[in-house]
């Protein structure tokens, strides 16, 4: 059986009213978040920009970059990675 997006939407509003969440705060989450905290973890995990961009569809990286806030630009961290 194929749910269409109308019903994974209401069984995620529906999980969210039975979680401890404060109801201000459920009606700040859709089912979307979910994808945006994907996008979001994998990016602070060090997965690259391209690779994130080619799981969610994207047709070009710059829209993949929404998410770059949650990479940290530590240059510092990525010049300890090479080795001389």
């Amino acid at each position: 059986m194929r749910w269409s997006v109308d019903q994974i939407s209401m069984k995620f509003k529906s999980a969210l009213r039975k979680s401890p969440l404060p109801p201000e705060q459920q009606q700040e989450l859709h089912y979307h978040s979910l994808r945006h905290s994907f996008a979001t973890l994998l990016l602070q995990k060090g997965v690259p920009m391209y690779t994130v961009s080619r799981m969610l569809g994207h047709s070009s990286v710059t829209t993949t970059e929404i998410y770059s806030y949650a990479v940290p630009n530590s240059f510092g961290e990525q010049l300890d990675k090479l080795t001389l």
